[in-house]
């Protein structure tokens, strides 16, 4: 209970010249964590919440591998959420050149075993995983230079480089990835990104980083070292190939000169939002736009950036994924978060609680008076910088799951106001970071990027609506637990895939949306183009794995 308080006590700790709500918001917390407190037992997982995760399997805690297997259960390669746990591979190899590339897959290809190649492993489906070997990208590091192709200019970069290093990179040299392709967490690989379609948030300009790659050097199910450029038509289906037509080794993407954006954050009644002709709307003069909906507190952040030539503000810098946030409040929050898993009730009052955080504590910051950081409601910075964020550390040992269903324009309002009435319905609260709506820009520059145009509903030049849901996942519950506690969840990605079009982002969600997918004809006539590339560059199905099984690739 005293670790509860402290969590209570630190977060009623925010300054504000008008802090009734948020302090009405602590009060009704700390109200329902002790109602919930004098049910204790009535919510599994309590002794779990604090030790599942550290890495360090505690039988006296009652973890084994059926209650705690991120802990327990031994794989070299598990996703960044610890929710895919890749069993029975063969090894994990670390090349450090194409050639060596070339060598590993030459020797699988003769014994028969499968490979497959990870990045950071930020993807948190069965994409990751091989029952044959597992090739990390982490020594293919690189960035090789730029190049100018007439009036083009390009970068080239090995595939294990991450989007945040590599603009970093560019920033030093006056430039930047073409469009506004950042995703929300900077620390993807540019390989893994590019392969599961990975996106940023813009209404105005290119979004999506795989419509960016104009060359690609890739090792196929042979054993070759292949080169395929914007002018071959088979680099539609390289762009994003969900490392299923070969391991790459470089890339060329398509850079500009680099610049600044004025972001601002504002915070608004949903009303705003819901009754918008198109979702967009709310965002429609930003550059870069972004909406976290609380649907529990009917209120959303919308974050706006505008290019500007106006000077930058120093040390500016984007923290939404990494807040300031004292570690010995992290095991309370968890338990916190467990007790919500349990009571919808006590989730709602973390989720207001959140969002008032937000309207105290903006997630932009800069240099202030004296060289303090501060947090800021406007900031100018770097384009890359300002649109990205690294992950808190506090991540690790903390479970939760992403559901992300990626929207035409067509149905994008009539799916919104389902969320909605599905969200009152099933009283679901986000304490995480709300309800991620993000932005693109529809391109037919690939076969399989979840929001790539197909000429019926999905047309280019409209914008596709990315819809994510990021769930705290409980601990220490059973099957029929887990089912109860997933069945909304599932619901609203089912249901936005089968009535409104939708498509799953293909490194979130869970196996079985990618299987309704495939009953559903939703790639139509392009997963027969894609699998004919297959046949061509890997016609033993070294890369292969259940996963591209199930999902009907």
């Amino acid at each position: 209970m005293k670790a509860l308080l402290l969590l209570c006590f630190f977060i009623g700790t925010v300054h504000s010249s008008d802090k009734d709500d948020y302090q009405e918001a602590v009060k009704l917390l700390n109200g329902e964590l002790k109602q919930a407190m004098k049910g204790r037992h009535s919510c599994p997982g309590l002794s779990l919440v604090v030790s599942c995760g550290n890495q360090k399997c505690e039988a006296s805690k009652g973890e084994d591998v059926n209650s705690c297997p991120a802990d327990c259960l031994y794989s070299p390669v598990k996703s960044y959420n610890k929710q895919t746990i890749c069993e029975n591979t063969l090894g994990l190899h670390r090349p450090y050149s194409t050639l060596e590339v070339s060598q590993i897959v030459k020797n699988a290809y003769a014994k028969g075993e499968k490979i497959k190649v990870v990045g950071t492993l930020h993807s948190a489906t069965g994409i990751i995983c091989s029952e044959g070997h597992i090739i990390s990208t982490e020594n293919l590091n690189h960035v090789l230079g730029l190049e100018n192709v007439g009036a083009k200019e390009y970068v080239n970069v090995e595939p294990g480089v991450t989007v945040f290093a590599l603009s970093e990179w560019l920033h030093k040299r006056g430039k930047a990835l073409a469009g506004i392709p950042h995703m929300g967490f900077r620390d993807l690989t540019v390989a893994g990104a590019i392969a599961t379609g990975s996106h940023g948030s813009s209404p105005k300009h290119t979004g999506v980083i795989s419509n960016i790659v104009d060359g690609v050097e890739f090792v196929d199910g042979l054993g070759n070292i292949r080169t395929v450029t914007e002018k071959d038509p088979e680099i539609k289906a390289l762009r994003v190939s969900l490392g299923m037509l070969g391991i790459t080794t470089k890339l060329k993407l398509r850079i500009q000169d680099q610049f600044n954006l004025e972001v601002k954050v504002s915070f608004h009644h949903e009303d705003l939002l819901l009754g918008s002709k198109n979702i967009h709307d709310v965002v429609a003069d930003c550059d870069y736009g972004q909406l976290n909906w609380f649907p529990g507190t009917k209120k959303f952040m919308k974050t706006c950036g505008k290019k500007t030539k106006k000077s930058v503000h120093k040390k500016a810098n984007n923290e939404l994924l990494n807040p300031s946030i004292p570690d010995v409040i992290v095991d309370p929050f968890k338990v916190a978060l467990q007790y919500g898993a349990c009571h919808n009730s006590v989730m709602c009052s973390i989720e207001a609680v959140r969002y008032l955080q937000f309207v105290f504590q903006p997630p932009l910051t800069k240099k202030g008076i004296f060289g303090i950081k501060m947090n800021s409601k406007k900031v100018r910075g770097p384009s890359h910088r300002m649109v990205s964020s690294h992950l808190t550390p506090n991540q690790e040992g903390f479970f939760q799951m992403d559901w992300e269903i990626a929207l035409p324009q067509s149905t994008s309002m009539d799916a919104l106001k389902f969320v909605k009435s599905h969200i009152e319905k099933n009283k679901i609260c986000l304490p995480l970071v709300g309800v991620f709506i993000r932005f693109a820009k529809i391109e037919d520059k690939t076969l399989l990027a979840h929001s790539n145009a197909d000429g019926v509903k999905w047309k280019v030049g409209d914008i596709v609506t990315f819809l994510e849901m990021p769930v705290y996942l409980p601990v220490g519950f059973n099957a029929a637990e887990k089912k109860s506690y997933d069945l909304p969840f599932e619901s609203f990605a089912s249901t936005l895939v089968s009535k409104y079009s939708g498509r799953a982002h293909w490194g979130k969600n869970r196996m079985w949306i990618f299987e309704d997918q495939k009953k559903l004809g939703t790639y139509m006539n392009r997963v027969t183009e894609f699998q004919k590339q297959a046949k061509i560059y890997d016609p033993k199905g070294l890369f292969k794995n259940s996963f591209s099984a199930k999902a009907g690739l």
